[in-house]
């Protein structure tokens, strides 16, 4: 059983109508990073499948190389944040598989076989803002060895054993309304002001005083999960700081 990841830009319709142009550069942008970051691991991952159109990016393959795609997603998020862009998504269980038919050179058909897709894309949608959403049925496989992270009292509660502070799997959590799972994506191995937190935060809360109340929302949101980052960050570095006798 493997996985399939959907994502879309949000606001480019709205770049659209204030030009061809801007709407294409963001999109120029959103290739290019992409590329540059999934290129190497496709080298080696022959069984995942990438695939980008207009401001969609569609990912599929086993679920043995879901870390490394995790890893891969965060740094396009960030990358992406860093420009002001928006990138909403979901991870669901299943890897897209499409019905094989009658095809020509000219007229390609790509029936999806299962309802993985429609599940991506409906997780996707469930919370507001830049949001790496992961489906309830894929956690007991990634935290298989760690249980008690399921929710968010079981990981203050059981900080410490042999995986390492900066595993990925430190960054999975509970939605705020307790209803899903999501990837605490700007938690990053590297200091806080190299990710320059504090002026993603100011420019975010800047776009989003000047922008109607539907659209601000997905920069609110998205501020308030870089907040719960860097909260569960310094929650867990503290801990290994004090463990490890070091008081700063």
């Amino acid at each position: 059983m493997g996985f399939t990841y959907y994502g879309d830009l949000l606001g480019i319709s709205g770049y659209y109508q204030l030009g061809w142009d801007v709407a294409y550069s963001k999109l120029n942008f959103f290739y290019n990073e992409t590329f540059s970051i999934f290129n190497k691991f496709a080298d080696y991952d022959r069984e995942s499948k990438i695939s980008m159109f207009s401001d969609s990016l569609l990912i599929t393959g086993c679920r043995k190389e879901l870390k490394n795609i995790l890893k891969n997603l965060q740094k396009l998020y960030i990358n992406l944040l860093k420009k002001g862009m928006l990138l909403k998504g979901a991870v669901v269980k299943g890897k897209l598989e499409y019905d094989q038919r009658l095809t020509r050179d000219d007229f390609q058909k790509q029936l999806p076989n299962s309802d993985c897709l429609a599940r991506a894309v409906w997780l996707g949608s469930r919370q507001k803002g830049a949001r790496l959403l992961i489906e309830n049925s894929l956690i007991d496989k990634l935290l298989k060895s760690i249980p008690e992270w399921k929710t968010i009292e079981g990981y203050n509660g059981n900080l410490y054993n042999e995986i390492n502070k900066n595993d990925i799997l430190r960054r999975i959590c509970p939605t705020p309304d307790n209803n899903f799972y999501e990837l605490l994506y700007a938690w990053v191995e590297i200091e806080p002001d190299t990710m320059e937190e504090n002026s993603i935060i100011k420019i975010l809360e800047h776009n989003s005083k000047m922008l109607d109340k539907k659209y601000a929302i997905h920069y609110k949101e998205t501020i308030n999960l870089i907040k719960r980052c860097n909260y569960r960050k310094n929650f867990t570095e503290q801990y290994f700081r004090s463990r490890n006798g070091i008081n700063r």
